[in-house]
This record gives C-alpha cells, structure tokens and sequence, in this order.
C-alpha cells in the first residue's frame, strides 16, 4: 500500500499591505478559537502555530501561507478553521493553490541491492559503462496533465534512508528546509524496502479557494494523482524484481481497491 509521510499545501493571495496592524486582530482571533500547542513568535512579518498537534502548522504572511503535517495520519485540512480566520480576519483576495509538496513510499519486496540494481541499469539504458556497473540511482523527472503538472526525485532506498529523508527535509535533489520534519509515532510502520518519491504538484490553470470545508477535496484531488502514479511506479519494479528480469515491466491500472 502506497504511503503518504509529510506534505505541504501553499496558497498565495494578493498582498495585504496592512498585515502588520492586521496581524494582531488574527493573534486574538487564534487564541480565542483554536486549540494552540506550539508558537514561533520571532518575527511581525508572519503568524506560525502548531493547531491541536505539534505535527500540523500553518505560517501566515502578508500575501501567503503553508499548512504542513508531519505525520501520515494527519492532512492538512484539518488546518482549514485557521485558514477560515485568516480569511476572514484578514479579508483574503485572489486566494489560489500554488503547490503541493509530499512524500511518498510504495513497498517493495526482495533484495536492496538487486532492486537498486535494476533500478540504475534502467536510468542509465542498460549502456556499456566499461569497468563499471551501475548499482545505485535516483531521477528527478517531470510529468504533466490538461490540469496540473509535477516534479518528482524517486528512488530505492531502505529502511534507514527513509527515515533520513523524511526526517531531515535538506537531504534531496530540490533541498527545502520550510518542508516539515516528519515525527515518529510508534504506530508507524516504514518498510523495509520501497521506492520513495519526493513529489511537487502544482495546477496548470488557477486553482482558487475561498474557505476550509474546500481543502479536503483539493488535498484528496492531488493526494490521488501522486497516489495513483506510485502505484503504478511500485507496481512496475516489483514486477520487475519477481520477474528476475532486467527492464521495467509497464505498470499497473491505478489504485488498489
């Protein structure tokens, strides 16, 4: 089963050049309606708050903001009565996703070494590289839809490297360090082997939002595209890998019922 670890929704609205005076009505109105377990109070140029969970935060600035989860088992969404207040309070205009950062795992079955193999003699065509032999890869790739386009680095990794790269969000081909740290819960089960995939979706057209109770549907629209293309990712090299072939089987027809 593909797995979602931690993922970023970032929307953006026409700049509000009173955001430092308005800055205070929205601090009140926080306190006043949501649960806060955790405050970055470093700077007037934005609003940062952990809501209900240390793992779910949202930043608020001027002309934009991020609702991060660290954990698989929290959405962003449930950050929607703090974009609810920020909407009202600050009375948003031209309001639109802008991107969507996650990552992802689909499990794999067999030996490290064989799927890394195979995994880096398909990126480099199965070319002659004299005395070498390809052992290890990843791809940063793009793909695009009529609605929305994406950016992803994919690769094997272990158990070990997963944990590294969810937990230590530099590590990567496009380095973010505002993307969440994910935080372990012992309820959590990384597998042994998988392929990882670091993905960006951003909308091809404008995607507008003008309240919370929307956020679920845009994070379960884009959430089935990445789940969908792991899927049929996963699918391809562990067919791949039972198959004790060299070249990556098509993949699947989409996500399992």
């Amino acid at each position: 089963m593909v797995q979602r670890w931690t993922a970023t929704l970032r929307i953006s609205w026409h700049p509000i050049l009173t955001f430092e005076r308005r800055r205070l009505d929205l601090l009140d109105w926080i306190d006043q309606h949501l649960e806060i377990v955790a405050f970055k109070n470093d700077s007037a140029d934005e609003v940062a708050v952990a809501v209900g969970h240390r793992g779910l935060r949202g930043t608020i600035t001027m002309k934009s903001m991020s609702m991060s989860t660290s954990s698989p088992s929290l959405t962003v969404d449930a950050l929607g009565p703090l974009f609810d207040g920020a909407y009202d309070v600050l009375g948003l205009h031209g309001v639109r996703v802008v991107e969507y950062q996650s990552s992802w795992t689909a499990p794999l079955e067999g030996s490290y070494s064989a799927a890394c193999g195979i995994f880096a003699r398909n990126v480099t065509f199965h070319q002659d590289l004299g005395e070498f032999a390809a052992t290890d890869a990843s791809v940063l790739f793009d793909a695009a839809s009529d609605s929305a386009t994406l950016q992803a680095e994919m690769g094997v990794v272990s158990s070990r490297e997963l944990r590294a790269r969810i937990m230590h969000p530099a590590i990567g081909r496009h380095p973010d360090t505002s993307r969440p740290t994910y935080v372990p819960d012992p309820a959590d089960e990384l597998p042994e082997l998988s392929l990882f995939a670091d993905v960006r979706w951003f909308p091809s057209t404008g995607m507008s939002i003008a309240s919370g109770d929307e956020l679920a549907h845009i994070r379960e629209h884009i959430e089935n595209d990445c789940a969908t293309m792991m899927v049929g990712l996963g699918e391809s090299v562990q067919a791949t890998l039972e198959g004790g072939g060299d070249e990556f089987s098509s993949g699947g027809s989409g996500l399992p019922a």
